[in-house]
């Protein structure tokens, strides 16, 4: 081969690398393509896995929030027949009206079924809720023991009466806060909660300090 000449063999060496790195690139595009498409997969379906289950959380809290309003008014309404009930046969001066047999009988009714209510708050209610109805309860049962257990020594029917009425003020604002309506005065907690075992105040409380926001400072104002 004569000098300055090229092999003829260069050109097809370099046209078969450069179809080798070719082909190369192009399966490293792919594999490259493959992985990004892949890492956005899991991504939506991480996506839509924590959507799913924040939906179904959703939905649990959604159920029992129902199901926490539904008892609550069926509580408090028989709560209030009972009041509107006992309210009629106060101790007065004058004019007292005394119970009859199916008054009695009446009352008995109440008070079954505000155990009953009583009872089912341990599952349904909160902590507070069932320490609102079971001062309430107690209530009911001295009230009614004035006219169903003439040998109990109870000589204030009024003053269980008046006793109740408080309690129920306080089954409604625990019901309200149960069920997010309001805000309660003072720190935030309804009057049974300063009543309630430590443990529970914790337990109760948490929730609450996690969403309360701080107070901005006070400026002071400096005296001309």
């Amino acid at each position: 081969m004569q000098s300055g000449q090229v092999s003829v063999w260069v050109p097809v060496v370099v046209a078969l690398l450069a179809g080798v790195f070719g082909v190369v690139g192009v399966v490293i595009g792919q594999i490259l393509n493959a992985r990004r498409e892949r890492t956005r997969e899991d991504v939506r379906w991480e996506r839509d896995r924590e959507q799913r289950e924040l939906d179904r959380v959703h939905d649990y809290r959604k159920h029992w929030l129902d199901q926490r309003i539904t008892f609550y008014s069926e509580l408090l309404a028989e709560c209030e027949a009972w009041m509107e009930y006992i309210t009629r046969f106060r101790r007065r001066p004058k004019g007292t009206v005394e119970p009859q047999s199916d008054d009695l009988e009446k009352l008995k009714a109440f008070e079954l079924k505000l155990r009953q209510q009583e009872a089912k708050s341990k599952l349904i209610g909160s902590d507070l809720m069932e320490l609102a109805i079971m001062n309430f309860t107690v209530s009911v049962y001295m009230a009614n023991a004035y006219f169903l257990e003439p040998e109990m020594p109870n000589e204030d029917l009024n003053k269980w009466i008046d006793l109740a009425r408080d309690q129920l003020k306080e089954v409604v604002r625990v019901f309200r806060r149960d069920v997010g309506l309001a805000v309660v005065d003072g720190d935030g907690q309804p009057d049974s909660y300063r009543r309630l075992p430590r443990q529970i105040k914790r337990r109760e409380g948490s929730s609450s300090r996690k969403m309360a926001s701080p107070s901005p400072p006070s400026e002071k104002t400096s005296s001309p």
